[in-house]
């Protein structure tokens, strides 16, 4: 089975869309993380539009900081609830 992250762009009110390597699709929602001190990036406009797969396979936004989220967490809330 393959689990990798292939494609990832973001939708609006802090969603994600997700595609996997096995062909897992689908969207997250992230408002959770919305306003918490380490995604604060995001309240600037067009920030959170700029999520990206980075070479090692994550969730990424290249900010101060590198944001990154983990992409077998996200696999298993799209999977899994």
């Amino acid at each position: 089975m393959d689990c990798q992250l292939i494609h990832v762009e973001a939708r609006p009110h802090f969603h994600l869309y997700l595609e996997y390597g096995d062909g897992t699709r689908g969207e997250v929602d992230l408002t959770p993380f919305a306003g918490l001190p380490a995604f604060r990036a995001w309240d600037t406009p067009g920030v959170f539009e700029k999520v990206h797969v980075s070479d090692w396979g994550s969730v990424a936004w290249d900010i101060e900081g590198n944001l990154e989220l983990c992409p077998d967490s996200l696999y298993l809330k799209l999977t899994q609830g």
